[in-house]
């Protein structure tokens, strides 16, 4: 889209279903179905795993949420994408969101906007849907089984990147409270578990407030993260919340964080 002359407003992610308060046991039946374990579709219904995409496209191109969490309007197609949002409000700062409930299905889109008038005639030509200046690409499909080995090629064969964080960490996805949570309580899984879902943030914003990515609330076997005091439903949950284990992975985040 850049290389067209094109500014990239909103990189969106269409989502079918989300419930944030989705846990394993909730969901089994539904990931029994479709194949997949507990967690794993957890994850995904609880926007976890929706958020984490949108940062990690945050912290390559240097777009953050419009809010936490983003927006998500619920919608019936795709291409109502440019009535849904207030663009002009985005300023001269990307953006990344989503849809919800929208056909097609499983697709992603981008809003870019031209002021080209040389352009203009051939993207009407071409049928772009367009309001003003802002124009909507999309892509109705998501084949992770076929995208995964193309990207695994060109890494290997090729030693390139599908997306590398060029713009920094600006963006990451932090840990709030499904339910009322105890002191005391152990955290099973941090990413697609029954304690917390995960929503996007800027890392200025978050850092304000010491919020945790839910990300650290993952452990290794039993030795798993407790609870230090009680914390409310859809509360944000802070590094001082939380007694860490002593394990490899807590390690190495200390050792990334002393690394910049």
């Amino acid at each position: 889209i850049k290389l067209w002359g094109f500014d990239i407003v909103q990189a969106g992610n269409i989502k079918g279903f989300l419930n944030y308060y989705a846990t394993p046991e909730s969901i089994r039946p539904e990931a029994e179905k479709r194949n997949l374990s507990a967690v794993q579709c957890c994850a995904y219904t609880d926007g976890t795993k929706l958020n984490i995409e949108m940062a990690l496209l945050c912290n390559s191109l240097g777009l953050t949420p419009f809010k936490d969490g983003m927006e998500g309007p619920r919608c019936a197609d795709v291409k109502e994408v440019l009535d849904l949002f207030d663009f002009d409000a985005y300023g001269d700062q990307g953006r990344v969101d989503y849809i919800l409930g929208s056909e097609p299905g499983g697709g992603v889109y981008v809003v870019g906007k031209s002021d080209s008038e040389f352009q203009r005639p051939y993207l009407w030509y071409y049928k772009l849907i367009s309001k003003g200046n802002y124009y909507l690409f999309y892509r109705p499909y998501h084949l992770c089984h076929l995208e995964t080995t193309t990207a695994i090629a060109r890494a290997v064969l090729d030693g390139e990147a599908v997306l590398t964080p060029d713009a920094g960490h600006i963006a990451d996805v932090y840990a709030y409270a499904k339910s009322d949570l105890k002191a005391g309580q152990k955290v099973e899984h941090g990413i697609g578990g029954a304690e917390c879902y995960g929503l996007i943030r800027t890392t200025k914003d978050a850092e304000a407030i010491d919020h945790l990515p839910i990300s650290y609330l993952e452990g290794e076997g039993d030795q798993l993260p407790v609870l230090k005091r009680d914390i409310a439903k859809d509360e944000p949950v802070r590094y001082a919340d939380v007694e860490f284990p002593d394990i490899k992975f807590h390690h190495l985040l200390k050792r990334q964080s002393e690394l910049g």
